[in-house]
């Protein structure tokens, strides 16, 4: 690894995915020596990634950067960039996305044809594209996101505490130059043998941004409509009417009503599950998991696919995933757990909770992370099938609204009487389930929300639940996605 990253260990990132991963997939490597099970695993799946494209790089970006070096060289790695995070440092929507686009590589632009927008998140935008003279105009998503090399990671500038490496560089068994690549894109190439990701096309890292391609999953009228945007606006792009939207799992809940069934919210839960499973194979898990981070088609009878997969935790052994502290935003109140609730009796934490929604509030709380990712996952099944989140009050209330719209602008004491009224039920009362529900779903629910942290099943112990996996006893007939209103599309916004 890179002699910048020569004080990773004080740093703490010693057991980062972007500091490990090379040495992991290199078999001669005294990482991949120490850790065997995860070097054939990560290996296997790296490899059945790479081999369909024996001739093809993944990181294509060849531009010399003052004639010198590329930006995914090892040596631009030395550079340090003070920049802007995220789309709101940048300006907000229209002034980031308006700058990403036009720092996009002009290789890139060349290849492809982009057609408009998808979404923009908290730190990148996605463009929809198809590859130049592609009879079939096979839609790919370009996520252009602000780039940081390792030393503007690990040495900052002023004012900025150091951050774990954004990048690391691809492994081939030739040695070589080295390409840094994302490490989202990396994650990308990891799970290209699992149907529930996105595939990734390439990358594109240009000086200050990196553009990763992957496959898109947008509405089907989307896909055949009939535009010529490729020379329109940024502005015109950003229009509703202009946008491409993905049908995110957030569209399927509107004013806490569900819209599937038992069977079909089965089969996504379980498609979730699976992906979560096959993350945890390689150490990785996804404490980042929301309705809006999945992606549903029209039919619902092929794949859920987990998409933004930015905030992943990575560990070597299983101590690397045991923190100290938890950390708490009010968009994932949603996801309250027993232990935290009882935390925030505490009235200094209670404080610090409603003292703004852009602040994240982190909480005396040892625990390991991955129980965070299986809690979620379980109130992300409960919500599909009840159309509220666990113990949340199942009347809408125009004025309150649900959860997620805690701490936003209007009407801020009836929603934090709400939360705090919601985190007594947390702690004091037994989880609601709907009696509808068949018998291995009640029971599947009732033992992923046991209120002891320490009783509650690890992953390996929630793929012997009876409930997950029932849905491939049904044709396939019963799984057409259900047509939402309007007004679900409009409020669960565009995603990542």
């Amino acid at each position: 690894m890179p002699a910048i990253l020569g004080n990773q260990a004080q740093l703490g990132w010693s057991s980062d995915l972007a500091t490990s991963i090379h040495d992991l997939l290199d078999p001669g490597s005294f990482l991949a020596a120490s850790h065997p099970r995860l070097h054939e695993v990560l290996a296997r799946r790296y490899l059945t990634s790479m081999d369909p494209r024996p001739m093809q790089e993944v990181s294509k970006c060849g531009h010399l950067l003052n004639g010198t070096n590329r930006t995914d060289s090892y040596e631009y790695q030395y550079q340090i960039h003070a920049q802007p995070q995220s789309v709101a440092e940048y300006g907000g929507t229209l002034e980031a996305a308006t700058l990403y686009h036009a720092n996009i590589c002009s290789i890139l632009l060349t290849d492809f044809v982009i057609k408009g927008i998808i979404g923009v998140g908290t730190f990148g935008v996605v463009f929809l594209a198809h590859k130049r003279g592609d009879p079939d105009k096979r839609p790919y998503a370009i996520k252009v996101e602000p780039l940081f090399t390792i030393n503007t990671s690990v040495n900052p500038p002023p004012n900025m505490p150091p951050r774990s490496p954004h990048v690391a560089p691809l492994y081939y068994s030739q040695q070589g130059r080295l390409h840094y690549i994302p490490i989202e894109a990396y994650v990308l190439l990891l799970v290209d043998g699992c149907d529930k990701f996105p595939s990734l096309d390439s990358v594109y890292s240009h000086q200050y941004f990196s553009a990763t391609v992957m496959e898109a999953h947008v509405e089907q009228d989307a896909r055949t409509r009939n535009s010529n945007n490729e020379f329109a606006s940024v502005y015109d792009w950003l229009k509703p009417e202009n946008m491409f939207p993905a049908f995110s799992g957030a569209k399927l809940l509107d004013r806490k009503k569900a819209s599937l069934n038992e069977i079909q919210a089965c089969k996504v839960s379980s498609h979730l599950f699976e992906a979560t499973a096959y993350l945890q194979d390689m150490h990785l898990c996804n404490t980042d998991l929301s309705h809006s981070n999945y992606l549903v088609d029209e039919q619902l009878n092929r794949q859920a696919r987990m998409i933004d997969l930015g905030l992943l935790h990575f560990g070597l052994r299983d101590a690397n995933f045991f923190k100290e502290r938890a950390a708490y935003i009010p968009f994932y109140e949603k996801f309250m757990t027993p232990e935290l609730a009882v935390e925030f009796t505490k009235s200094h934490w209670l404080t610090e909770s409603e003292r703004t929604s852009s602040w994240t509030v982190r909480v005396d709380l040892p625990h390991d992370i991955r129980r965070l990712t299986r809690w979620q996952l379980a109130a992300i099944t409960y919500e599909l099938l009840h159309g509220f989140a666990p113990w949340e009050e199942k009347e809408w209330n125009e004025q309150i609204g649900g959860i997620v719209n805690y701490m936003d602008n209007a009407v801020p004491s009836p929603r934090v009487r709400k939360v705090l009224e919601r985190r007594g039920r947390i702690i004091n009362m037994e989880l609601p389930i709907d009696e509808k529900l068949s018998q291995d779903c009640v029971d599947a629910l009732r033992m992923m929300f046991v209120k002891d942290p320490q009783k509650r099943p690890i992953l390996e112990e929630m793929a012997s639940f009876n409930w997950f996996g029932q849905w491939s006893y049904h044709c396939a007939e019963e799984f057409q996605r259900p047509v939402v209103a309007e007004s679900q599309t409009t409020h669960a916004g565009n995603v990542l």
